[in-house]
């Protein structure tokens, strides 16, 4: 799933891993994320928390605290520490970029590490 208010990335990143076979799910609606989290029960969420300018960690403490553990990927607009407290709640981080070689190597980095075999690999669509 792909979370960010940004049409422009929501594509990129839809096309890019589409085209590697996974079932991509996008919104620019970061107000249902956990919703739509609880609805369609994602492998993977991409997610910019600092959508239409706000700080949004509390949807990021609302992801890690529900019932269905998701690994989730931040989408940021600049590069943090390793050891930031920015990555608390998530399980790494991708600075937004055109160049999509390190979101895909940290997806399938993760889709490993937590759900070895398990993910899926369909189509995608928007939402």
């Amino acid at each position: 799933m792909v979370i960010d208010n940004n049409s422009g990335i929501r594509e990129l990143y839809r096309a890019e891993l589409s085209e590697r076979g996974y079932e991509v799910i996008t919104t620019g609606d970061i107000t249902r994320t956990v919703e739509m989290i609880e609805k369609s029960k994602p492998d993977l969420v991409l997610i910019d928390p600092f959508a239409e300018g706000e700080n949004r960690w509390d949807v990021l403490a609302d992801i890690k605290s529900g019932i269905h553990h998701v690994p989730v990927l931040l989408c940021l607009a600049f590069a943090v520490d390793d050891n930031s407290s920015l990555l608390a709640l998530a399980d790494g981080y991708v600075v937004k970029s055109c160049c999509t070689a390190d979101l895909i190597s940290k997806v399938e980095l993760l889709l490993k590490r937590c759900s070895p075999g398990g993910f899926n690999r369909r189509g995608s669509h928007e939402r």
